[in-house]
């Protein structure tokens, strides 16, 4: 019988400053090496090479030296030696040096371009980047843990996921399948009007049920339909698509079934790219998002946005009278909105740049109409999300940024996220209880998921840089919540969790929610629960990070 491989633990790749400092051996360990442990000091890192600035943080395996290594608690159970998160560590690093800088100009060492992940499937053209913001990378945090409590890190099984989110396997010849009978097709179209469009009112809702009903009237079939019909067939497709799995409340088989035949005629909205394709092109984001392959709906989203820009539709109170009637610029507001939201929402989730100019000419939300208050709250928070991510996440258009400005940054948006809040109904306003009609909810729960799923964004960068705090944004109305980052962190993942149980309870599951923030909110409890083994909440947390509300 073999032998089991010695157990691994995790390593720096460079000794630390104070045992350089003292020319001793370091033993890299991590988060603080044997030496400072034993002292009780700061271990703090950095690149000789690179001096001021908190060097590169490697983990590298290798054999335990003696199978005595390492702290257990009382049940046998590996325990970490050290549990302070790498967020407190760079905050020491960030304490060390910081007198070391002018107070005016001086650089966050934390404020480094965007980390991302990488998933490679060796042996294959497959490559995927995965943002900051995203899921895989947060569960990076976690592993920090598992890895010092010589466990198996969790980030690496993310890459399993990567051909779902963008990949969806469709035949080489497109299938043509006919509408379904008027009974069952007038029950789809009345789940998409009455629970999507509502929130995305992207048609002339008379002029939609006529295209279907003529579609569906076709005796000869859609194998000689003409080429300007067709990006009206997809979105046809797409909506029986959408409406059976919201009747169903999950995915259907003439949901595939339709959701198939559409997108084998997606090459058909490249050539004809006007306000159709556009229209259809939202669907598809919508629709992919729903099943969870946020990787094509942000594929699709981007399109849109393209076509948008080259038809005017991103400023539809400058078309000219002979251009559009108002009725058509009416509808190419709501058009832009809701690619403006998709976008935004899937940009503040995956941390990538954004297909929306920072600069772009925009309607703004006083363009949307007052019957539409939906879709206006989700476009304000949708602004605010893509600030967050570029405040966040720079994409190289911010420049260098102080400490300062980056911590007055995150406490002016937080400010703007609790209005935009404050602004809306008491009984539909996030973080209280939700009291609205039963065809509602979905749509109210849906706000108040993607708000603390922003404020969790905004918030955990600052939460441990107490010090920073108190040096810079001493006099900062907002300074008191940036101080209790992690905890408002874990409340707005309660939150989530909270609305995930509603939402089965009142089985109101809708194809406008979609799993990441779940995901988000399950991490965040989790790394939380790890941190803090003692919490009364324990078994509270634990039983609701366990529910998944949307297949």
């Amino acid at each position: 019988m073999d032998r089991p491989s010695a157990p691994k633990r995790p390593r720096l790749s460079m000794a630390c400053n104070l045992c350089r400092q003292r020319k001793v051996k370091c033993d890299a360990d991590y988060p603080r090496c044997k030496n400072c442990r034993v002292r009780n000091q700061d271990c703090v890192t950095t690149d000789p090479q690179r001096p001021g600035i908190p060097g590169l943080r490697e983990w590298i395996d290798i054999p335990e030296r003696s199978p005595g290594i390492g702290v257990t608690s009382g049940n046998g159970v590996p325990r970490p030696q050290d549990e302070r998160p790498v967020v407190e560590h760079v905050a020491a690093a960030v304490a060390v040096q910081r007198d070391a800088v002018s107070a005016t100009n001086d650089e966050s060492p934390v404020h480094h371009p965007f980390k991302t992940s990488e998933n490679i499937e060796h042996g294959t053209n497959r490559m995927k980047v995965v943002g900051g913001t995203s899921s895989q990378c947060l569960a990076k945090s976690l592993d920090v843990f598992l890895k010092a409590a010589h466990l198996q890190p969790v980030s690496g099984v993310f890459q399993y996921g990567m051909r779902h989110s963008e990949e969806l396997d469709i035949p080489l010849t497109p299938s043509l399948p006919p509408l379904p009978t008027q009974e069952t097709r007038d029950r789809y179209l009345k789940a998409f009007c009455t629970r999507i469009y509502i929130l995305y009112p992207i048609f002339d809702l008379d002029e939609l049920r006529n295209a279907v009903t003529q579609l569906a009237d076709s005796s000869d079939g859609f194998s000689h339909l003409s080429r300007e019909r067709v990006p009206s067939l997809v979105s046809a497709y797409l909506i029986m698509s959408l409406g059976a799995d919201e009747s169903s409340q999950s995915v259907t088989r003439d949901g595939e079934l339709y959701l198939r035949a559409a997108t084998g005629l997606l090459s058909h909205l490249i050539v004809l790219p006007y306000v159709p394709a556009v229209q259809a092109l939202v669907l598809f984001a919508i629709t992919y998002r729903s099943r969870n392959q946020e990787g094509l709906g942000r594929q699709a989203i981007g399109m849109a946005i393209r076509m948008a820009y080259s038809l005017g539709i991103h400023r539809p109170a400058k078309l000219q009278q002979n251009q559009a009637t108002a009725a058509d610029r009416s509808l190419y507001s709501l058009i832009w909105s809701a690619c403006c939201c998709l976008e935004r929402m899937m940009q503040v989730d995956s941390g990538l740049p954004t297909a929306i100019a920072a600069h772009a000419p925009g309607i703004g939300p006083d363009f949307v109409p007052q019957d539409h208050h939906f879709l206006k709250w989700h476009y304000q928070l949708s602004e605010y999300q893509g600030r967050i991510s570029q405040h966040i996440y720079n994409h190289g258009q911010l420049g260098t940024r102080s400490v300062q400005e980056i911590l007055r940054d995150t406490a002016q948006l937080d400010r703007e996220l609790l209005a935009w809040a404050n602004q809306i109904p008491v009984e539909l306003r996030p973080g209280n209880d939700i009291f609205c009609p039963a065809d509602e909810f979905h749509i109210v729960a849906m706000l108040s998921i993607q708000y603390h799923s922003a404020m969790i964004t905004l918030l955990a960068a600052s939460s441990r840089l107490e010090a920073e705090v108190s040096r810079y944004c001493a006099e900062d109305p907002s300074q008191h919540r940036l101080r209790r980052g992690e905890s408002i962190c874990v409340a707005s993942a309660r939150a989530i969790a909270k609305l995930s149980v509603e939402i089965g309870d009142r089985k109101a599951d809708s194809r406008v929610l979609s799993g990441g923030p779940f995901l988000l909110a399950s991490i965040v409890l989790a790394i939380y629960l790890v941190k803090q083994p003692g919490s009364r909440l324990q078994a509270m947390d634990l039983q609701v990070i366990t529910v998944n509300p949307h297949p």
